[in-house]
């Protein structure tokens, strides 16, 4: 096994969370086995590839886990899209509630906080779509945890400046940064849940979509080989992750390699 970290992950480790392009992500990195390297922009299609290619492959091989975190990254930002419909780039400027219009979709966003029926139909999004983000917020962690273990196990300087320190010092400072990347996501993730939101609400109101709508993921073994188990699918490791109201996990904890 290679002990560099494979860059496609980092790349996609790396890429800003927004809503203006995660409809790209899927065909711009594609889905990528990890015993082979041969790369899909189709899920099914990778699913019966992987199904012949990890007759014999090690769950617990570092390699392994750091593309299937990735892949269940970039698989997610898809569901989300399809979810979002063909609005999922463009601003939103009219408040899907009550149809009063903006001048940019920040003000829209203020507005609808304080609209009504907005906590109803808001707790209820949540109860939905919760385990899509936190896909996005446990596959995120888990790389950063991965890429670390690459670099306590060559020492390897993909992270640049962050390792120009003294032997003695280093993992604590990479820590750090992995610390600081994971806090920015998650504030990131905030701004990135409300934006779904108003175009889910959007597609509700256009009944492009039904109300009846929710993500229910598969938990076949074929998926679970892909992309990991859904988190909090069962209710594990997900109880805690979000409330009722925002989400807003900034100032937990986050494991770090030490």
């Amino acid at each position: 096994m290679s002990s560099d970290i494979p860059r496609r992950t980092l790349t996609i480790w790396e890429t800003p969370l927004a809503m203006s392009s995660c409809g790209l992500q899927l065909q711009k990195h594609k889905l990528q086995c990890s015993e082979c390297q041969e790369q899909f922009d189709n899920m099914t299609c990778f699913a019966i590839h992987i199904e012949k290619c990890h007759q014999e492959v090690d769950k617990k091989d570092l390699n392994y886990k750091t593309h299937q975190y990735a892949n269940r990254l970039i698989s997610t930002l898809y569901e989300i899209q399809q979810i979002c419909g063909n609005i999922w780039a463009a601003p939103v400027l009219t408040c899907p509630i009550c149809k009063d219009e903006f001048e940019a979709e920040e003000i829209t966003k203020y507005h609808i906080s304080s609209c009504w029926n907005y906590e109803k139909q808001y707790k209820e999004f949540l109860r939905k779509f919760r385990p899509l983000f936190q896909n996005l917020e446990v596959s995120h962690v888990e790389l950063g945890l991965c890429f670390q273990q690459y670099i306590l196990n060559s020492h390897n300087v993909t992270v640049g400046a962050a390792l120009q320190t003294k032997n003695g010092q280093k993992m604590s400072v990479v820590s750090s940064y992995f610390y600081d990347k994971e806090r920015a996501y998650r504030l990131s993730l905030n701004t990135f849940v409300e934006d779904m939101f108003l175009r889910y609400l959007i597609r509700l109101s256009r009944f492009e979509i039904s109300s009846q709508l929710e993500y229910l993921p598969m938990m076949d073994e074929k998926r679970e080989e892909m992309i990991g188990e859904t988190q909090g699918s069962e209710g594990e490791e997900a109880d805690d992750e979000f409330s009722d109201g925002d989400y807003d996990n900034g100032d937990e904890e986050l494991d770090v390699v030490n």
